[in-house]
């Protein structure tokens, strides 16, 4: 597999229960270190939101995810 198939996840991913859904929250980027991070929500059905835009630091895509989440309840 080349480096840049590759896919790093954030320590910052993260689960939460928003009302009654079951929340993952996967923050990732590239494998190599001048890439940038974008999210990944899904829900309890399995509906996957993905980031459209991409974020210089984790915690920024973290954030933007939590934005989205809350934007949406």
């Amino acid at each position: 597999m080349k480096q840049e198939d590759l896919i790093v996840t954030s320590p910052l991913s993260r689960e939460l229960d928003v009302g009654n859904q079951h929340l993952v929250i996967c923050v990732f980027r590239g494998a190599f270190e001048d890439d940038d991070w974008f999210f990944e929500v899904v829900d309890s059905n399995g509906r996957a939101d993905i980031s459209q835009e991409m974020y210089s630091s984790d915690q920024a895509a973290l954030e933007a995810a939590l934005q989205a989440i809350q934007s949406r309840s």
